[in-house]
């Protein structure tokens, strides 16, 4: 019989899931474990609206990027085995990639400081989406090609899902058999993950899995569709119940397992000296004064938190199949509940004046738009398509809630600084209207991408149509940001992406190409074709 301390955990927790409790809604599964014991194990909504099946601690979710640390465990496991080493140049082990003038290693791979370009990134500006198909060999391909780099490896952090994929055929390689046997030899059958598998191909059928769903504005979902292989950066599915074996693992790692474990959550300064958010696929931070080691995990229609307190003896996962749920936030607020009695450090409180910040402001060196507005007591944000919160830290600023993505903002006079990462911190301009820039219209070609982007005019102004290997895509509008720069907004299904472009021009004026930076992708050149 569940003792008051249980149900009263359970209150709270029901609570925090409310609004996902309403009859024909998707929903999610949250889980606490605590000093090795399972504390909570509920399922909120359906798995199915379609046949009405409701989600519980045994339904199977594409986890996506939680799947990093397993590949990264491998790695590291051949590492100790004296098969690799992980100072290893990545060319030593897979030849067919290009020269980068400088040496990219596994550890920068593990560590996501390699500066590669995210191979996502890589197919969206030539107009793929995750709906649309593609091979494994496509994706090669388009790694392949991009032989420069976001910047010099080591110099900063930059989450890139290339470095994964790259380390899964690593490891293929030398265990000379697929990353799904090589997982499960090393992790899900020692530690008893019976429903964990690593599916890499979309149109496999997996038991139990729950549909993925995506909210639109009016409140109604629609089903998420994604046709892209995954493998060691994202290709895992898994239940509440096996990813709460693997959190108690960290703290309890079965016999020979603990200097892996232990390798895992290494940090790796940036050769500056500056602190980033990233162990060995692992993400790392602070939480009420404490430490926490983890992933989160993102994929049309599924979302995951894995989130772990070493200093607290607590794990927390939360996996959700609806994108409008924030399982980052919800973990943490989890976690709360969880430590409710014993007290808990006060959070900083936001600084006055936030209503200052609010507009759209510009990064014009490091080609980012950012947009800020009050909401709640707190700060809301949304950069290159992507919605955030903010939650207040020391000194004024506020820090964006959201998993390894270097950014915060603060207050200064009328304008605003941003943190960047690796020390950075600029002074954000406020995005005023701005004519399109003149002579603007015509044809460009980014060779790391052997793609094009026509930039022609339309009854609103200017748009971008995309030519990549694999599609063709657009109307893209464009808009002004400041005189020379232009954001490129680029709509679809799961996430708006946008991409900001400073216009380059030659000794006579006239426009000689585009320097485009995105989230993941950064200062990659689009010539002008005359």
């Amino acid at each position: 019989m569940p003792t008051s301390a249980a149900l009263a955990l359970e209150g709270r927790i029901d609570r925090l899931v409310q609004p996902w409790t309403k009859a024909g809604s998707p929903g999610c599964v949250i889980g606490i474990v605590r000093g090795g014991e399972i504390l909570l194990r509920r399922g909120y909504g359906q798995a199915s609206i379609e046949h009405g099946v409701a989600i519980d601690p045994g339904t199977v979710f594409r986890i996506a990027s939680v799947t990093k640390q397993f590949t990264t465990g491998a790695t590291l496991a051949l590492a100790l085995e004296g098969r690799l080493g992980i100072d290893d140049p990545v060319q030593a082990h897979l030849p067919w990639l290009p020269d980068y003038g400088t040496p990219v290693t596994l550890r920068h791979l593990m560590h996501n400081v390699s500066g590669l370009r995210d191979y996502l990134e890589l197919t969206r500006w030539g107009g793929m989406g995750l709906d649309r198909p593609a091979s494994e060999a496509d994706l090669l391909a388009a790694i392949a090609r991009a032989d420069g780099l976001n910047f010099p490896p080591g110099s900063r952090f930059l989450y890139s899902n290339t470095n994964f994929l790259l380390l899964g055929l690593i490891v293929e390689k030398i265990e000379g058999r697929p990353l799904e046997e090589v997982f499960e030899r090393r992790f899900f059958a020692p530690i008893g993950m019976n429903a964990t598998r690593l599916v890499r191909d979309p149109m496999t059928v997996v038991p139990r899995l729950a549909t993925p769903y995506l909210r639109q504005p009016d409140g109604t979902v629609i089903r998420a569709v994604q046709a892209y292989p995954t493998v060691g950066e994202g290709g895992m599915v898994s239940t509440l119940d096996d990813l709460l074996r693997w959190a108690r693992h960290y703290d309890r790692p079965l016999a020979g397992m603990a200097h892996l474990v232990q390798a895992m959550q290494t940090e790796l300064p940036l050769t500056g000296g500056g602190w980033h958010p990233y162990a060995r696929g692992l993400e790392v931070g602070t939480w009420r004064g404490a430490r926490t080691v983890g992933h989160g995990g993102l994929w049309p229609g599924y979302r995951t938190e894995f989130l772990r307190i070493p200093e607290r003896d607590l794990a927390v996962v939360v996996i959700a199949n609806v994108d409008a749920i924030d399982p980052y936030r919800l973990a943490r607020a989890a976690a709360a509940a969880t430590l409710a009695e014993e007290g808990l450090p006060p959070e900083p409180a936001a600084p006055a004046g936030l209503d200052r910040l609010a507009g759209r402001w510009l990064d014009a060196e490091g080609l980012m738009v950012l947009e800020l507005s009050p909401a709640d007591g707190g700060l809301a944000g949304r950069s290159n398509g992507v919605g955030y919160a903010f939650q207040p830290a020391a000194d004024g600023w506020m820090r964006a809630y959201r998993g390894a993505f270097e950014l915060a903002v603060r207050a200064d006079g009328d304008q605003v600084l941003a943190d960047t990462g690796a020390g950075r911190i600029v002074r954000l301009s406020r995005v005023v209207p701005a004519p399109l820039p003149d002579g603007l219209a015509g044809r460009y070609h980014a060779r790391e991408l052997d793609t094009d982007w026509v930039v022609a005019p339309t009854a609103d102004g200017l748009a971008v149509r995309t030519r990549g290997p694999l599609a063709a895509a657009g109307p893209w509008p464009v808009e002004a940001v400041a005189p020379g720069i232009i954001e490129v907004s680029a709509p679809n299904r799961w996430m708006n992406s946008t991409f900001v472009a400073e216009v380059e021009r030659d000794g006579q004026g006239r426009v000689a190409g585009l320097r485009v930076s995105s989230p993941r992708i950064r200062n990659l050149r689009f010539d002008r074709v005359d």
